[in-house]
Order: C-alpha cells, then structure tokens, then sequence
C-alpha cells in the first residue's frame, strides 16, 4: 500500500473516531436562555452591569432582553409585561425580573418555578403576580444570603449582587434547590388588581400598561367587553382619572382621522385605548394602574 493511501485512511479513522465518540456523547445540553426584565432603563450603567455579571458568572449564557423600559418603581406594569412576554419563551427560560423600589429592605429574594420548568428570579414584591395567576407555579425559593458576584456588596443593587447571579446559575443547570430554602409558592405577595366589572352597558377595569406610544392597555377582556355591548362603530364615553373622553368603538387604530379617540381589542384580547398616531396617555396624564370607565 502506497503511503498516500496509509495516511488516507488514518485521516479517515481519526474521523471516524470521532464521529463515534460524538454520538457516544450524545447531544449537547445547551444553556438555559436569561429573559431580563428590569425598570433600569437604557440611559444608565444599570443594565450593561446586570448583563455583564451573568456572563461573567456563566460565560455560556445567552441573555434575550423583555425590556429595561419599565415605569421606574412600578411594579403594577412590570407585572403585567412579564405576564404577557413569559408565554412566549420555551420551557426551561429562566427570567431575571427586578423593579425593586425596596431593595434592600426585608423583602424577600426569591426564585418561582413553574410546570414549564420555567424559573423567576426576583424581588417578591407583586411583580410576580401576573406569573402567579397564569404560569401553574409549582414551587418557590428564598435566596440564599449574599451570592459572591461583584467586589463589594450594595444594599442598593441586587441585580448586580443577588439576581443576576443566582440567573446565570440556573442557566448554568444548578437547581433552584441548591441556591435557596424551599417556602410556599402561595405566599408570595400579590397586587391588589381590582377585578374588571360590568354594569349594564358600563365596563370599569384599570389601566395595567401604557406602551411606547401612549396606548392605554387595560385589564379589560374581550369577553367582558362583548358582555357590555362594545360593538365596532359604536361611540363611546371614555373616564380616566377626571378626565372624559369620546372615543369611537373600532378594530384598529387607522380607522379614525389622526388624533381621534379608539377603543379597540388589542392583539393580547384586552381593551386598549388610544388615539390614532398620538399620545393617549399624555393627554389626560394616565399611568399604570388608573381607573378606566368605559360607557354610553
């Protein structure tokens, strides 16, 4: 044999070797995806910081940001946008979720797990309320004490010290278990949300988002809505704080001139209301968690 081909089917051994000892192995587990959720904003070192001490605790991690864009100490709405992004992400996300107005007091860290083996990490302050209604949580954790991340240690930012760290954890395949004591999932805070009612043809409910454009989304449902006779083309009374408004029933935005007033059914089935290319929530001055009257 000539030695071209000797060293032909060397090369071809060598990978074969490996072929066999790839499929031995078997497929690789690849780490947890981190959605992040904060009210940091864009215009700080907050965010970039949070980012950062994941990698650095788990240099494999891949991070998919919700949005830092939350309404600062506002957990109402954090909850609401948590509820409405954690469907989306596949089973074994982990969510790093911190709009901590009592960060360093005796509130509780904690991680929530759910029947999706999907993992919260954050502040048990309401802001899991949303998660708690519809994720089928299945069990809870209070963190552990200081998590060793950054040098130094902060009263002021456990999203660097505690919640960043304990998520790159998980990412990294740790068990929940084995980064907190086990408590009752059911004893977790909840906000008090008013529920959304129906009077006649009178629906009440609260605004529990404003979005980027100043789209007032309520806790308002489609069903409850239809309950109340909101029909397309129907003009309306719109009651926000002690403001009125009239808007026009319709199926989106464009269906009025620009400025005016729509009640609408979003894509999520609420209610939303809104004015057509302009700021609804600027307007009559609403944030998250204003009462919403809509009537004749």
């Amino acid at each position: 044999m000539k030695a071209t081909q000797v060293r032909a089917w060397s090369r071809c051994g060598f990978v074969l070797l490996i072929a066999l000892w790839a499929g031995c192995a078997g497929p690789q587990r690849q780490p947890r995806l981190v959605a992040v959720l904060t009210d940091y904003g864009q215009t700080d070192f907050y965010a970039g910081v949070l980012e950062g001490v994941m990698y650095r605790t788990f240099p494999q991690v891949r991070i998919s940001t919700i949005t830092h864009e939350v309404e600062p100490f506002n957990a109402a709405e954090g909850s609401y946008v948590l509820e409405q992004a954690a469907p989306a992400y596949p089973p074994g996300t982990v969510f790093v979720c911190i709009v901590d107005p009592g960060v360093g007091t005796q509130r509780r860290p904690v991680i929530l797990e759910t029947e999706e083996k999907k993992f919260f990490v954050g502040p048990d302050n309401g802001l899991l309320t949303g998660v708690l209604s519809s994720g089928k949580p299945v069990a809870a954790y209070e963190i552990f004490g200081a998590v060793p991340s950054a040098p130094g240690w902060s009263s002021t930012f456990h999203g660097r010290d505690i919640f960043g760290p304990v998520a790159a954890q998980l990412a990294s395949g740790k068990a929940p278990s084995e980064l907190g004591t086990p408590i009752e999932w059911s004893s977790l805070i909840r906000l008090d949300i008013p529920e959304p009612v129906v009077e006649g043809n009178v629906l009440t409910g609260a605004i529990r988002h404003v979005d980027r454009y100043g789209n007032l989304i309520s806790n308002i449902s489609a069903a409850l809505a239809d309950r109340a006779g909101l029909r397309l083309g129907r003009q309306v009374s719109v009651r926000i704080g002690d403001q009125t408004v009239s808007a026009r029933v319709t199926s989106t935005y464009g269906d009025v001139p620009q400025g005016d007033w729509v009640v609408l059914k979003n894509a999520e089935g609420a209610v939303e209301v809104a004015r057509n290319m302009a700021d609804a929530a600027q307007t009559v001055q609403a944030r998250a968690g204003a009462v919403l009257v809509i009537g004749p």
